[in-house]
């Protein structure tokens, strides 16, 4: 699995969710989240398309904050809020977070 290509998040399905990875990288999932929404990228976007990925990403973050979360839900958000980065154009931060995922997702 190559981790540094910007299409990552694609593999994100490959393996199983990771309890244990989701422990120890379920702070760096948030702080990833939230580099993306304080991004210079994501300052520049218009109202409807901030207000459209801080939603998903309050889903995403309160999905995460679960002492057990569902891991179809944490990747299915986790997913989409890439998606949506790389779409309006925070590709690193979305990148950053598919990094992150992958670690939750492969472990």
């Amino acid at each position: 699995m190559n981790n540094n290509s910007p299409g990552a998040i694609q593999q994100v399905g490959i393996g199983n969710f990771s309890q244990s990875a989701f422990l120890q990288n379920g702070t760096e999932l948030v702080k990833a989240i939230d580099e993306a929404l304080a991004s210079e990228e994501f300052k520049a976007l218009g109202a409807d398309t901030q207000a459209a990925l801080q939603d998903t990403a309050e889903v995403l973050k309160g999905e995460a904050a679960k002492i057990n979360p569902d891991p179809g839900k944490l990747k299915r958000w986790g997913e989409r809020f890439v998606q949506m980065c790389n779409d309006v154009g925070i590709k690193l931060a979305g990148h950053a977070l598919a990094l992150v995922l992958i670690k939750m997702f492969s472990g």
